[in-house]
């Protein structure tokens, strides 16, 4: 094209590294950058700098990485070279390097949340959790709006036994997510809160009690039809003595398990199975006379729609042996 044209005229009357460079940046052609890194002599960070760019926006991570590799050994004070290096070596799983990489980038913009998120990322995927946890922490101080940073540090949070930040960190993300359910940390917290378990920094969690029943009762306004909410609800309130709501909730995840088809897919019916005998579980424990006769109903509805399918089944034998018990507590 006439780009093209007007440095190639220009290169006939004298060749420079930078010339070819231009020339490179026209056609695409990495070619040219080879050309005017070996007439600089090795010397002209730049060409190695553009050829690295260009491999990357062709995701060729290794020839990416390696040009970034020799323009850094030459001029290391370019963030985005820091940070493209970063990306080259995350995608290489090479993670040591990246975050190093990322290291360097946030030393020299330390304002960069994205630096700062990706140091974070690299070192989850070296398993250092505390260093993510504050490289995540220190993401959020220039991008406090950005849920995904938020999640990053309550899934790290709550490994690290950070437990006050993960509950605070879930509500920054329900602010842009009102329907994020994460069962595994929400199980956690309750976990955390009912048991008493240490945090990371030594105190009691149970303190966070009220916290975490009022995220729950946040997410089951929302969310209705999420089984394994449903029963994290209920040990939390079983745990905390509201023997009322926990049966509720032990109820509401039984029906959002029996979707269509329930009974003739072996999982879905254990799953429906094992609901169902908490809720009878918990009906005849903890519950009053009309507990109990809507246990015995709910139990001999099921076992009557999936004695053909399932007669054999060991869950099945459970149901019989629940609706037994529940005809007898119900006289």
């Amino acid at each position: 094209d006439k780009a093209a044209t007007i440095v190639r005229a220009r290169l006939a009357e004298r060749a420079t590294p930078k010339l070819w460079c231009l020339l490179g940046d026209v056609t695409g052609e990495p070619a040219h950058y080879h050309t005017a890194w070996a007439l600089s002599g090795e010397r002209y960070a730049r060409a190695q700098r553009s050829l690295g760019f260009l491999h990357l926006r062709r995701q060729e991570w290794d020839a990416c990485a390696a040009a970034f590799e020799r323009s850094l050994a030459l001029n290391a004070h370019f963030f985005g070279v820091w940070f493209s290096l970063g990306c080259a070596s995350m995608s290489l799983a090479r993670y040591e390097r990246a975050a190093e990489a990322f290291r360097r980038a946030a030393q020299l913009e330390p304002d960069d949340a994205e630096a700062w998120n990706n140091l974070g990322s690299a070192y989850v995927r070296m398993h250092d959790k505390r260093r993510a946890f504050n490289a995540f922490q220190e993401s959020l101080k220039w991008n406090y709006e950005n849920w995904k940073v938020w999640q990053n540090v309550l899934f790290v949070g709550v490994d690290l036994g950070e437990f006050e930040f993960a509950l605070h960190a879930y509500r920054r993300v329900l602010a842009f997510r009102p329907t994020f359910v994460d069962v595994d940390v929400l199980s956690l917290l309750a976990d955390a809160t009912t048991r008493g378990m240490a945090d990371a920094d030594g105190h009691d969690a149970s303190r966070l009690f009220d916290g975490v029943r009022r995220l729950l009762g946040q997410l089951t306004a929302s969310v209705s039809d999420n089984a394994p909410l449903w029963q994290v609800h209920a040990r939390l309130m079983r745990a905390g003595g509201d023997h009322g709501a926990a049966l509720e909730s032990r109820k509401r995840a039984l029906r959002a398990l029996q979707t269509t088809g329930w009974e003739k897919a072996t999982e879905s019916f254990v799953k429906v199975a094992e609901a169902a005998l908490e809720v009878a579980e918990q009906s005849l424990d903890r519950g009053g006379p009309a507990d109990v006769h809507a246990a015995r109903l709910m139990l001999r509805g099921l076992v009557k729609r999936t004695d053909g399918t399932f007669h054999d089944h060991d869950a099945h034998g459970r149901l019989v042996a629940a609706l037994e018990q529940a005809t007898e507590a119900d006289q």
